[in-house]
């Protein structure tokens, strides 16, 4: 006995059908999902609930009062960090631009306690050069203190060509 036989007008209008199925899935994601987010912006519109005003404290009548002491070098710095120890040791980097006439890029460190200005420690890369390599440093860096009161400082280095 033979299997019966489908009609193919019968298979195109069940595919046709589940082709219609399916856009009709699409437009109605298509009107759901903005109406979704205009909802959701709308939520997000309500005012934030009120705080309470922040509390006031006076000081004294003599005020406050703080000095800023540049720290100029002619090679220039930048992103400058600074890291205080507990018995107020302070240690701080700066990266050298290179815009002195030497041309030299590096970490510069100065240290000093707390209150005082700091001295200039020199550029602590300066030292990694190595004959027959051109390296920059100061490309970045990191100071801190230990807890044991030892000085940590990082620095990154950048490595060139040998030169020949």
């Amino acid at each position: 006995m033979a299997a019966p036989r489908r009609s193919v007008t019968r298979e195109v209008n069940v595919v046709a059908g589940h082709e219609r199925r399916y856009l009709s899935m699409n437009r109605a994601a298509l009107i759901f999902l903005p109406a979704l987010l205009v909802t959701v912006s709308c939520e997000d519109a309500r005012q934030p609930a009120q705080s309470m005003p922040p509390a006031l404290s006076r000081t004294p009548s003599t005020g406050l009062s703080f000095t800023n002491t540049p720290l100029l070098r002619p090679d220039g710095n930048s992103e400058p960090e600074i890291t205080i120890a507990a018995n107020g040791a302070m240690g701080m980097v700066g990266l050298s631009l290179g815009l002195a006439a030497d041309r030299q890029f590096g970490t510069s460190l100065w240290t000093g306690p707390f209150g005082a200005t700091p001295t200039f420690q020199g550029i602590i890369d300066a030292a990694l050069q190595q004959p027959g390599r051109i390296e920059f440093g100061g490309e970045d860096a990191d100071v801190d203190f230990g807890s044991t009161g030892a000085l940590h400082l990082t620095t990154l280095l950048f490595l060139g060509n040998p030169t020949l």
